[in-house]
């Protein structure tokens, strides 16, 4: 759906780029985001495992081109993982993932530095939960027992809305000219998961899996660079 009317969007531009600004960049993104992950923690808690944190710093980055006022873009983001150990200290939970989506956007303000686009984006996500122990084996002993730990994947489709400021630093750029150079920028952005998530190993789906999404709040400050042309 995304894809449909960012292309009808496009085909409805004039062809000609004349008075118009073409501009792109890339930027690095690190940030917090909200883990729906209070199921999980009930069956974790409940056999004896640690309690898993709900918020997450988050790594990453993305990069759009701007035609006129719309926004095309990807970005992709890892959030770095929560690690628990249990009160015996003999077993380890760790939680780790990250997404990436397809974004759409229009620019509602465009001053001189500043823009700000209200965005929608689509793409999917995933969750990986490892359950081992502590100890540091050696090669020999993961041979004999290579059944020492287990990791867990859960994962699927996303939708995401939200805003992005972002701000040219630098000389102030001439009247209607395109912002280039170190740009700056701040993202909110509430996540959503599509469907049932279904939880697995590489050897096959896991049933009965306790629900745990990306569904929240992702806040975010990217910094990077870019130019254009009219």
């Amino acid at each position: 759906m995304l894809l449909a009317l960012a292309t009808a969007l496009l085909v409805l531009q004039p062809p000609s780029l004349e008075g118009q600004t073409v501009r792109g960049g890339g930027y690095f993104a690190v940030g917090a985001m909200d883990l729906e992950v209070d199921a999980l923690n009930q069956r974790l808690t409940g056999t004896g495992f640690p309690e898993l944190s709900s918020s997450a710093l988050t790594l990453g980055g993305g990069g759009h081109a701007v035609r006129g006022r719309l926004l095309l873009g990807g970005q992709g983001h890892g959030f770095l993982a929560d690690d628990e150990t249990t009160l015996d200290g003999a077993t380890g939970v760790r939680l780790g993932g990250g997404y990436g989506l397809f974004n759409l956007g229009w620019e509602v303000v465009g001053r001189d530095r500043l823009s700000i686009y209200p965005t929608a984006g689509l793409g999917a996500g995933g969750l990986a939960l490892q359950i081992g122990p502590r100890d540091v084996p050696r090669f020999d002993d993961v041979l004999e027992d290579p059944g020492r730990g287990v990791t867990l994947s859960h994962g699927g489709l996303l939708t995401s809305v939200g805003v992005r400021a972002e701000m040219a630093l630098g000389d102030r750029p001439r009247r209607r000219a395109p912002r280039q150079g170190l740009i700056v920028g701040v993202e909110l952005s509430a996540l959503q998961g599509i469907g049932n998530w279904a939880w697995g190993t590489e050897w096959g789906e896991v049933t009965r899996g306790p629900d745990a999404a990306f569904d929240g709040v992702h806040l975010r400050v990217t910094i990077g660079g870019g130019g254009g042309r009219r």
